[in-house]
């Protein structure tokens, strides 16, 4: 990960709180920023308090691959 959990969670919460986005969509517009899955998977986590699923639902509707959305999960537990 290149960025820090505080600054993971800076971002999400930014866009949740200015764009009243959905994990969905910040999952969407933090990887057209070019965010990891495990980044974005963090910062969800974090701001949102999902589970799982929720976050594999906001990375696959993102678009990131499955290796990368399972990468992402198992790097959580």
């Amino acid at each position: 990960m290149k960025y820090s959990k505080k600054a993971l969670k800076k971002v999400v919460q930014g866009l949740k709180n200015i764009f009243d986005a959905t994990a969905e969509e910040v999952a969407k517009a933090m990887r057209e920023a070019e965010y990891t899955a495990e980044e974005v998977a963090h910062g969800i986590k974090e701001v949102y308090n999902a589970p799982d699923g929720d976050i594999f639902d906001a990375l696959d509707y993102a678009g990131y691959s499955t290796n990368e959305i399972d990468d992402a999960i198992m790097s959580m537990i």
